[in-house]
């Protein structure tokens, strides 16, 4: 007979093995590596695990039905506030799957990124989204081909290897160029971070500097955050005359930063300087000047990303989504 302190207390992989007369790590292989054991161990265990009410039947449901009940997000830098906005809306998404999302921050770090996709990987969970540090890691393309449906939030240069959505960052950075000179300014700058991440916003600003007869000289920061946005821009308007009338920021964040390092040298937004930003973040519209910017939907987005988990293994479908133009205060004339 079981005593109320045995009741009480949590169920262990050993206790599992002890009923069974099996290893713990015959027990831990069933629940992680279900492909590594025999269907009549499978089996066993399972039953085993409904009988002592192991984790509350998680792992037996894990079992059941082959993962776990968790979708994986692997972003770049969590600090960027777009991942929350899409996070946001997968979560929705997930909810109505019975799922839950889980982020795990890469820290701008590739080996991070890579030890995170493969952790995922080894916890069955039922899809990876992967926002990528830098160019998509051919591990991400392997762990799909392996049965994990993954997703690409971000997009890429054909041959396109896995699906993905995304907003058309060419055509918002186009639209970006032409508010500006819609607005009067001529003598514009663009203001982008790493050049892999900042591509197709860079190939839309140029096709319309080009098509409306424009310069557009490029300052391309290390990084794409408010500080080094506002050292750099610091020390651009510190060089001499203002040389330039209207600024493209790749995102939200370079877009804050300059205003702020314009402000601190007495600089007027709008009116000595337009400035446009790109995504649309909480803080663009709270911010000392409101921030134009370039808005995708971010909670449609995210509700993408979960329903293109439930793919097919052959299927590689792109969704991007259409930008447009928030007027705030920063170009308003």
């Amino acid at each position: 007979m079981t005593s109320p302190e045995q009741r009480n207390r949590r169920v262990t992989i050993s206790d599992v093995a002890a009923h069974l007369g099996v290893s713990r790590a015959t027990v831990s292989y069933a629940l992680t590596r279900p492909d590594r054991v025999g269907e009549e161990t499978l089996a066993r265990v399972q039953e085993a695990i409904d009988v002592l009410g192991f984790r509350g039947n998680a792992a037996a449901r894990q079992l059941r039905v082959g993962k776990s009940q968790a979708v994986a997000m692997v972003v770049s830098d969590a600090s960027n506030p777009i991942f929350s906005a899409v996070a946001e809306g997968a979560t929705e998404a997930a909810d109505a799957r019975g799922e839950f999302i889980l982020m795990a921050n890469a820290a701008e770090d590739v080996e991070r990124e890579r030890r995170y996709l493969e952790f995922f990987e080894a916890q069955q969970v039922s899809g990876i989204v992967i926002a990528p540090v830098a160019e998509l890691p051919d591990v991400a393309v392997r762990i799909r081909e392996r049965g994990t449906p993954v997703v690409h939030l971000g997009s890429e240069d054909p041959p396109f290897r896995l699906p993905f959505v995304t907003g058309d960052d060419e055509e918002g950075g186009y639209q970006a160029i032409r508010h500006l000179v819609d607005r009067g300014r001529r003598r514009l700058l663009f203001v982008s971070g790493p050049a892999l991440q900042f591509r197709f916003r860079r190939h839309g600003a140029f096709r319309a500097a080009a098509e409306l007869g424009v310069q557009l000289p490029e300052r391309q920061l290390r990084s794409a955050t408010i500080a080094e946005a506002y050292r750099a821009a610091t020390e651009l308007l510190a060089a001499g005359p203002l040389e330039f009338d209207g600024v493209f920021a790749g995102n939200d964040l370079i877009g804050i930063g300059f205003i702020h390092a314009a402000l601190a040298r007495g600089i007027r937004i709008p009116e000595d300087v337009a400035v446009i930003g790109y995504d649309d973040i909480a803080f663009a519209e709270t911010t000392i000047v409101p921030l134009t910017t370039v808005r995708h939907d971010m909670r449609a987005m995210g509700h993408d990303i979960v329903k293109l988990l439930t793919l097919g293994p052959d299927d590689l479908p792109a969704v991007r989504h259409r930008p447009e133009i928030v007027e705030r205060r920063s170009t308003a004339t």
